[in-house]
């Protein structure tokens, strides 16, 4: 099995959750919405672990860049803090609604 359809299938049974939820558990559209307010927090943490671990290819084809400029740490020490206070507006306002 390829990783994409390890994904592709994960995915599935992952979205699975709030059907089941609401078909066998009665789950309230409270509950659904917090699920996916939960999942997009998960989702911003793994971009910042991302954006942290992201290094130059050792090709010179592609390279990681920021703003056509290579990354560096400098880089990163502004665009995690930046991603983490945009992101989380986002986030804050979303499970406010």
């Amino acid at each position: 099995m390829t990783r994409q359809t390890l994904s592709a299938l994960f995915l599935i049974a992952v979205n699975t959750v709030p059907l089941v939820g609401v078909l066998l558990f009665d789950w309230s559209l409270f509950s659904i919405v917090f699920l996916y307010w939960i999942e997009n927090g998960i989702v911003g943490f793994f971009n910042v672990l991302k954006i942290a671990w992201a290094r130059k290819s050792v090709s010179s084809e592609s390279r990681f860049t920021i703003n056509g400029r290579p990354a560096r740490k400098a880089s990163k020490a502004f665009i995690i803090p930046f991603f983490i206070v945009h992101y989380g507006m986002f986030w804050v306002v979303h499970g406010r609604s």
